[in-house]
């Protein structure tokens, strides 16, 4: 998958979010000479817990950071996160889950329903980004596993994309570090068959760039996370994406 195309867009819910789910192919393709856009949706935020500094300039520096590293080219849409957009709302659905130490706070939905302008708006600004960069790209967007508010808005309205033949090439990434929390282990039921592609990484790689991200506690995700890329190929490091049949 993905090799034969000149570009490839990862749509990424949040600054961090590509790298967790696709940096060992990112670095597979950029280490080819295969051009890597990754686009930033909800980068106005005030969620940093790892900081007391202003969280979207800090979030934003890591971002940059980990692309050099990476090798790829940024694009932020500037929109709002859950709880810069209401924090009454989010504010009273956030969610905790401790898991063997692992800790996350997240804005968990079950439904984009009371967020339709938010899709239609990620929508627009996602179709003129794509025809901007090349619609002749392979596109990664996530597959919303563990149901975060933000990853489930960026999913429908990349399906609604799909559906509408303004996204042709594509493959659905697991949310991380949700995918390798078992309890948030829970994705949106997919109206396509799909069928995984995994490809082995550089793990050591990928998690000495992760750890850039100093404002979130990427540390805390690495066992978990590691344990699972080890499952998904029978020991050997990998990451997994879904693609239509």
């Amino acid at each position: 998958m993905g090799e034969k195309y000149t570009d490839h867009i990862i749509v990424s819910p949040h600054m961090d979010d590509a790298f967790l789910m696709h940096l060992g192919y990112m670095l597979f393709l950029t280490g080819n000479d295969l051009p890597v856009h990754v686009i930033d949706c909800f980068t106005k935020t005030n969620y940093a817990p790892g900081t007391r500094e202003d969280p979207t300039k800090v979030r934003a520096r890591e971002e940059r950071l980990c692309a050099e590293l990476a090798g790829c080219v940024l694009h932020d849409l500037e929109m709002k996160d859950a709880p810069f957009r209401n924090k009454e709302m989010y504010g009273k659905h956030n969610i905790r889950v401790d898991c063997k130490g692992v800790k996350i706070d997240y804005f968990m939905s079950s439904s984009v329903n009371h967020e339709r302008a938010t899709v239609d708006e990620l929508k627009q600004k996602l179709e003129e980004k794509i025809s901007e960069i090349g619609r002749d790209s392979i596109i990664l967007f996530p597959m919303a596993i563990g149901r975060h508010i933000d990853h489930l808005i960026t999913h429908a309205a990349c399906m609604e994309l799909v559906r509408e033949r303004k996204i042709r090439d594509y493959g659905l990434g697991e949310d991380m570090p949700y995918a390798a929390i078992p309890q948030l282990n829970i994705a949106p039921v997919q109206d396509v068959r799909l069928i995984g592609n995994v490809r082995e990484i550089d793990w050591a790689r990928k998690m000495d760039i992760l750890l850039n991200y100093q404002s979130q506690p990427v540390e805390g995700w690495m066992k978990p996370m590691e344990e699972y890329a080890l499952s998904i190929s029978k020991g050997k490091h990998a990451e997994r994406v879904w693609v239509p049949q």
